[in-house]
């Protein structure tokens, strides 16, 4: 069971910021009681316990703030441990755009010699395939039919051919080809200087998406006031027609790093950057020195070595207890 678990049914669909606000009174509370178990009215520690938080003191300042928590209210509280571990700051950057057929992916289907249409056998929609006749026509010149056949394989999605009508140079079929589709994504002012040729794409359509590269940058037509990055997408799937709005994460940068850290496992105290490490049930407040950071992730610069075990998941939890301890002071 935990914390939230014992809340009624209503308070539970409130806002995040008013369960998490309860959670950490009950939290408090809880962990009160449990420290009257194991402190004296001076609040002095278990030996065991002040030797957990000397061990901690050898990697940081001998008077880091620690708490200690039994592990079974670290568990009800939802407290999660992680190993550090090294790994990827990835810069995203998020745009939109249109999905438009390639060029080379549609042609318009017109009779070589003037005459009479005398057979017409593709209709919209049919999916055909490269050589496929789709109709024939009676030349005016030398009376001899020839047939009119299909530059590719794709789908007929126009026809202005019947028969007894005169072909007289006009477009009798469109034929599209769908095996590759464009994205056109949208790039303004504030953005053009972050996106280049060669950067990695998620194209991201009604919960499905794809990865690919960013083949051109070019102008908007008709003077639009931004640019347009032109992304290759493999549509054998069928699912990414043309004229759809998709939306696209960029990857703008990424540098490999020895440490990293959850966003969520940084917190505030005394003005300082921390994390909080933990070993058996004591967790102490390391101040860390922060380089780069994407959306999930930070860069540890010092304050952190691997393998450390630190807190991922409720380290709010962690910074109340001190914050109402007093810095220093475990319970």
């Amino acid at each position: 069971m935990t914390l939230l678990s014992i809340l009624p049914f209503n308070i539970q669909k409130m806002s995040k910021v008013l369960v998490q606000t309860l959670t950490l009174t009950l939290f408090v509370t809880f962990l009160s009681s449990a420290s009257m178990a194991v402190a004296s009215p001076e609040h002095d520690h278990a030996p065991e316990q002040l030797d957990d938080a000397k061990q901690e003191d050898e990697h940081g300042d001998e008077h880091a703030p620690v708490s200690l928590i039994p592990d079974n209210i670290a568990t009800q509280a939802g407290i999660k441990v992680s190993q550090v571990s090294g790994g990827s700051i990835i810069n995203r950057l998020t745009v939109f755009g249109k999905l438009a057929l390639a060029p080379s992916g549609l042609s318009h289907v017109r009779a070589r010699f003037s005459g009479v249409i005398t057979q017409a056998n593709a209709t919209v929609g049919q999916t055909i395939k490269a050589g496929q006749v789709l109709a024939e026509v009676e030349s005016n010149e030398s009376l001899k039919r020839y047939a009119i056949n299909a530059p590719f394989s794709g789908v007929v999605i126009a026809r202005h051919a019947n028969v007894g009508e005169l072909s007289n140079g006009q477009i009798l079929f469109s034929v599209a080809n769908y095996r590759n589709v464009w994205a056109e994504l949208r790039l303004f002012s504030e953005q053009i200087n972050l996106v280049k040729v060669g950067q990695n794409v998620e194209l991201l359509l009604n919960g499905n998406s794809i990865n690919s590269k960013i083949e051109h940058i070019m102008p908007a037509p008709d003077d639009s006031p931004y640019l347009i990055a032109r992304v290759l997408i493999d549509n054998s799937s069928g699912q990414w027609a043309p004229g759809l709005f998709v939306k696209a994460n960029i990857t703008t940068s990424r540098k490999d790093v020895a440490v990293r850290v959850p966003n969520n496992a940084i917190q505030t105290l005394d003005g300082e950057d921390v994390v909080f490490v933990n070993q058996d049930s004591s967790y102490q407040a390391r101040a860390i020195k922060v380089g780069i950071k994407d959306a999930q992730y930070s860069e540890i610069i010092s304050g952190l070595r691997s393998q450390e075990r630190f807190v991922v998941g409720n380290s709010y939890l962690i910074k109340a207890d001190i914050e109402k301890s007093g810095a220093g002071h475990a319970h």
